[in-house]
């Protein structure tokens, strides 16, 4: 290993990944055993105010589905871009840069992988929804399931939101729009305890599998970059 390694940006994300996943499996294992049914008992004896309101509008209009068709559209207008720049360069010496290696590009992907992978993981997890709780008295793990209600965790809005989220800040360095996507990201991914639709552990999860996602994502970037070893 050189003597620079502790600076290497592949060495980083690597580093800041293992800590952020040690730090929430401790939190999505707490939860599970000692806070979640009780934070999501005092979520449903909230009532239906302006705060409720508004935090449901907030999550309809940003939710995974529209997140989705927004990153493949801004996907598809990356690579065109990319294509007709690099058809601009006639000089062979040149080097073009293929699409795959472009940082907004692989970012972008990072979207699609996180909500992919969040998809399996509520198929396989097979977990309970609060509504099973509040009405039958149903919660746990219950394995593969096709069910919506099975489909607790983790939360899709967190997983969305937190990668979206990853993006925004990786391509913009402005502090007031990073401010207003951070309270954004918080309203969406604490509303869904706070609307009962998601106990606190799988927000949790949520925000690990995108965070995740967009670091190794961001991952990959560094490594075309950086090709020299560790």
């Amino acid at each position: 290993m050189s003597r620079n390694a502790d600076r290497h940006p592949v060495y980083v994300t690597i580093r800041n990944s293992v800590m952020l996943s040690f730090v929430c499996l401790i939190l999505i294992i707490a939860s599970v055993l000692h806070f979640d049914q009780s934070i999501l008992l005092w979520s449903s004896s909230l009532p239906n105010g302006y705060l409720i309101q508004a935090l449901d509008i907030l999550a309809f209009y940003i939710n995974p589905y529209s997140i989705a068709v927004i990153t493949l559209l801004a996907m598809a207008y990356r690579f065109t871009d990319l294509r007709q720049q690099n058809q601009q360069y006639t000089d062979p010496d040149i080097e073009k840069a293929p699409f795959y290696e472009d940082r907004t590009f692989i970012l972008l992907a990072g979207i699609i992988i996180a909500l992919g992978l969040t998809l399996l993981l509520k198929l396989s997890i097979g977990r309970a929804r609060p509504d099973l709780l509040l009405f039958e008295g149903t919660t746990g793990f219950f394995g593969f399931q096709t069910e919506r209600l099975y489909h607790s965790m983790p939360s899709g809005h967190a997983a969305a939101v937190t990668a979206g989220a990853g993006v925004l800040f990786a391509m913009y360095k402005n502090i007031e729009l990073r401010a207003l996507i951070v309270f954004l990201a918080f309203a969406i991914i604490a509303g869904r305890v706070l609307l009962t639709e998601h106990y606190p552990s799988d927000v949790i999860a949520g925000f690990w599998l995108g965070a995740i996602i967009i670091s190794w994502a961001d991952l990959y970037y560094q490594s075309t970059r950086y090709p020299e070893p560790l």
